[in-house]
C-alpha cells in the first residue's frame, strides 16, 4: 500500500474492499469534488461559462499528452469510451484489397467486435493469434504474422483476462519493417504501469479512465503517436470537427489540422475533469511507485496461491503485466466466490478464472484477508 494514496480516497465509511480494479476504480476526493464543482458551475451560469470551461477542457489534454508521452495536447482527443476511440481509427482508415489486420485471439470484445466487423466490410484477412497455455503470450507469433500486407496490429498493451501484457518494442520493429500501423488498447495498463510514447512510438494509443486511472466511467481518449490525424478524415464527424459551434458554417473549409477533428460533438465535460484531476493524483504519487507497490501484493498472493494448489494465468513472467491475478482452482472457485461476495470484497469471474486487481490503494492485510477465505473455504471442501 501507498498510505499517502489511500487518502487521496474517501475510504473511512467504504463497504466494499476494491479488488476488481482492472474493471471499475474508485475515484479521488478531490475528482469528485471537480465534478461536482462543474455541475453547479454549469447548471448556474449555462452558455454564460463555454468559452471559460473550453480553455479548461483543451489545457486538460496537455496532462494526458503528459502522462503518455504524447508530442503534446494537439494529439489528444477526448472520446466517450475506449471502444469509440479503437471504433473511430478502425473506421476511419483506408483499405485496399489484400490487406489483413493482426490481433490476438484473446482480445477484450471492444477490440476483437470492431476489427472483426472491419474485416468483413472490406473483405481483408483477419489474423488471430493463438495464446498459449494458460492465456499466456509469445510475442514472437505475433511478430511472425506479421507481413508486408499487414494494414494494422491491433492489440491491448496488457490484456483483461489475466493481466497478460504484450513486450510491445518487438512489435513496434515489426510494424515498421513491414509499413504496418500499430494501435495498441492501453486501457488495462495506464495507472498501473508507466507509459511512455518516446520509448514506444505506437501509432495510435486508445483507452478509457475508469480502470487503473481511477477516472470516470464513459470517458476515454484517443492519442496519435505519430501526426495520421492531419490526414485522416474522421468517420464522426460534426461542428466541433471543424471550430467552435457558433462559428458560421464554411463547407469549403477541412476538418480542424489536429486531433480535435475526432470530437465530433458536444465536449465530454464533466468526466473529463474527473479524470484529469485522477491523472493529476497517479503522477503525484509517481505511477512507478504505484506500480512498485501492487507488484507486491500481486507477487505476495501469488505466491501463496500456488501453495495452495492454484493454476495462475497470464505472464509467466511476473516481470510482465499489470497487478492482476486471475486463478482457477482444481476445486473450483464457486464457494470463495459466495465468501468473498458476504464480505462485500469485489473480483470478478472471467473465462480465464477469478480475477483479483489490487491497487495501490490496497494494503497487504486485505490480500491476506482474501486468502485467508480461499485457505478456509479449501479447507471446507469449497
Amino acid at each position: 500500500m501507498l498510505p499517502e494514496f489511500r487518502k487521496e480516497f474517501n475510504f473511512d465509511q467504504a463497504s466494499y474492499t476494491h479488488f476488481n480494479n482492472a474493471a471499475w476504480c474508485p475515484v479521488p476526493s478531490i475528482a469528485v469534488k471537480s465534478a461536482h464543482d462543474f455541475i453547479s458551475k454549469i447548471a448556474n451560469e449555462a452558455v454564460n461559462c463555454f468559452e471559460e470551461i473550453m480553455d479548461i477542457y483543451e489545457t486538460d489534454k496537455e496532462v494526458v499528452a503528459k502522462f503518455v508521452g504524447a508530442a503534446g495536447p494537439e494529439n489528444v482527443a477526448f472520446t466517450p469510451n475506449c471502444a469509440t476511440a479503437i471504433s473511430m481509427i478502425a473506421q476511419s482508415l483506408e483499405y485496399k484489397s489484400g490487406e489483413n489486420i493482426v490481433t490476438w485471439e484473446q482480445e477484450y470484445a471492444s477490440n476483437a467486435y470492431t476489427w472483426h466487423q472491419v474485416s468483413k466490410k472490406h473483405q481483408l484477412e483477419l489474423i488471430s493469434v493463438p495464446s498459449e497455455k494458460n492465456y499466456d503470450l509469445d510475442v514472437q507469433r505475433l511478430v511472425d504474422a506479421i507481413n508486408p500486407k499487414t494494414k494494422i496490429v491491433t492489440i491491448s498493451w496488457i490484456q483483461s483476462q489475466a493481466g497478460t501484457e504484450t513486450p510491445l518494442l518487438p512489435v513496434i520493429d515489426a510494424c515498421k519493417k513491414n509499413g504496418a500501423l500499430l494501435l495498441v488498447d492501453c486501457i488495462q495498463g495506464l495507472g498501473n504501469k508507466p507509459f511512455d510514447l518516446k520509448k514506444y512510438p505506437v501509432d495510435f494509443l486508445c483507452s478509457g479512465s475508469h480502470k487503473w486511472l481511477c477516472g470516470a466511467l464513459g470517458h476515454g481518449f484517443l492519442v496519435f503517436g505519430k501526426d495520421h490525424y492531419k490526414t485522416m478524415k474522421p468517420i464522426l464527424q460534426g461542428a466541433m470537427s471543424y471550430g467552435l459551434p457558433q462559428e458560421q458554417t464554411d463547407l469549403s473549409i477541412e476538418p480542424r489540422i489536429h486531433a480535435a477533428r475526432f470530437e465530433p460533438g458536444a465536449p465530454q465535460i464533466i468526466p473529463s475533469r474527473m479524470t484529469i484531476e485522477s491523472m493529476k493524483v497517479l503522477m503525484k504519487h509517481g505511477v512507478d511507485n504505484i506500480h512498485q507497490t501492487t507488484q507486491k501484493m500481486r507477487r505476495h498472493m501469488v505466491e501463496h496461491l500456488k501453495k495452495l494448489g492454484a493454476i495462475i494465468k497470464g505472464n509467466q513472467d511476473m516481470t510482465l503485466g499489470n497487478s492482476t491475478i486471475t486463478f482457477e482452482l482444481a476445486s473450483g472457485t464457486e464457494k470463495i466466490q459466495e465468501a468473498l461476495i458476504a464480505e462485500k470484497i469485489s473480483f470478478s469471474l472471467k473465462p480465464a478464472g477469478l480475477r483479483l486487481s489490487p491497487h495501490a490503494f490496497n494494503t497487504i492485510q486485505e490480500c491476506d484477508k482474501i486468502l485467508q477465505i480461499i485457505e478456509s473455504e479449501l479447507s471446507h471442501g469449497g
